[in-house]
């Protein structure tokens, strides 16, 4: 059978593939657990030592079988036997180890996203799609090993570049999909004596508008006094036009006069403090806005 030869992106300037060679890239991301084991880097405390121990293991029972071998023949040679069988073992495990070793720090699997052709790096924090926790040593647990807190293998990992889904073998089970860990925005908590003094301020300001909303309203009740006093006289279309320009006049007059007088109190009150002056202004304005915006 011909060897198929799999196409990437380039990996110097993350071309995005199309066509076959996206195909081609997506079948190439089913090794990529594979080629990560080769790199992954070693655990002196779960691969060295246990190597170590098998080879000082062996080198004892070696020992063993040179006293053995006097008194039993058969006993001694299964000793030796089994003794290089262990050294050559935990020679061998300490040799592939170093290599692996070397690999890790020379040539680092870099995989590069199929659909967008971005550097996804194997060592990035992660959150499983199993348990939903979160993944810190992912220079051994990476999201291409598997979870160190529910040893599950991920089938699939979202690219934090463009958002697709990479599958990690040829089942292509998107299912508990893992994905690049974003820590949470924690919301500002503001301090009891901020709080109580931002609720002063907001009383404050509610004061203010019910003020001037009661000034407003006995203004429009003199008014309806006025237009009622008026219709009893029975004004002719031309005096009624009038009489309601007039009213428009002086509400809108009265508007201005209750914000103008507010203003000024406002500035007098709080020249000292801009932020609270300010805030009043603005209440002012909106109400004014509010109330002309009523009229219309």
């Amino acid at each position: 059978m011909d060897e198929v030869v799999v196409s990437e992106p380039t990996k110097s300037t993350g071309g995005e593939p199309a066509g076959e060679d996206q195909a081609k890239a997506q079948c190439a991301s089913f090794g990529w657990r594979f080629e990560f084991g080769l790199t992954m880097p070693v655990s002196y405390n779960r691969d060295f030592f246990p190597a170590f121990l098998i080879l000082l293991a062996g080198i004892l029972v070696y020992l063993m079988a040179g006293l053995t071998i006097g008194n039993s023949k058969v006993t001694g040679y299964i000793l030796c036997v089994t003794a290089i069988l262990m050294v050559v073992g935990g020679l061998g495990r300490l040799m592939w180890l170093c290599v692996r070793q070397g690999l890790a720090v020379i040539m680092p699997f870099r995989p590069f996203c199929p659909h967008c052709g971005k550097h996804v790096a194997s060592d990035v924090q992660w959150k499983c799609g199993f348990c939903d926790k979160k993944n810190t040593n992912t220079r051994r647990f990476s999201f291409l090993n598997k979870c160190e807190h529910c040893d599950a293998a991920p089938k699939a990992y979202l690219c934090h570049n463009c958002g697709e889904t990479i599958f990690l073998d040829e089942h292509e089970n998107a299912k508990h999909c893992a994905r690049i860990f974003v820590e949470p925005t924690r919301e500002e908590v503001k301090p009891i004596a901020e709080l109580k003094s931002e609720q002063i301020k907001l009383k404050k300001l509610d004061i203010m508008i019910a003020q001037m909303d009661t000034e407003l309203a006995l203004a429009k009740q003199t008014l309806r006094g006025v237009q009622l006093q008026r219709k009893e006289l029975g004004l002719s279309k031309h005096d009624r036009l009038q009489e309601s320009y007039d009213e428009h006049e002086a509400l809108h007059t009265k508007i201005h006069e209750i914000a103008a007088k507010q203003e000024r109190e406002a500035r007098e009150k709080y020249s000292g403090n801009p932020q609270m002056l300010e805030l009043k202004l603005q209440s002012i304005r909106d109400w004014v806005a509010k109330q002309l915006g009523s009229m219309e």
